[in-house]
């Protein structure tokens, strides 16, 4: 999956848990590029790997994202089913960061899927 607004970085906590973690804050002119991209990796990792939650409730992947408007407002999101569904898009600069965290079969859709080493 070729990705354009995220780089990841990769890190492991004290307990061998493995995340990576995205920044992303270009010109508004490509908001509604970024969301996209963002909707569209994690529709992908849901249709993998079913709806994400807390790794130690049982499920195979979790997720923290964070979509802030230039004045530090959040923009709304929400899971709509199966898919990623934003609030708007607005005409501001937006930053937005993701952590991505999973179990071995999840490790690896994103190693060879997703975030190719």
């Amino acid at each position: 999956m070729a990705l354009q607004f995220l780089e990841f970085d990769q890190s492991e906590d004290t307990h061998g848990t493995v995340g990576w973690d995205a920044l992303a804050s270009p010109a508004p002119a490509h908001n509604t590029a970024l969301l996209s991209e963002v909707t569209r990796l994690l529709d992908h990792l849901h249709a993998q790997h079913g709806q994400p939650g807390p790794l130690d409730e049982g499920h195979a992947w979790d997720c923290d994202l964070q979509v802030r408007h230039e004045d530090g407002a959040p923009l709304d999101w929400h899971w709509d089913a199966q898919h990623v569904q934003w609030s708007s898009v607005p005409a501001t600069r937006l930053t937005l960061s993701l952590c991505l965290t999973g179990d071995s079969a999840f490790v690896h859709t994103l190693e060879q899927e997703v975030i190719p080493t």
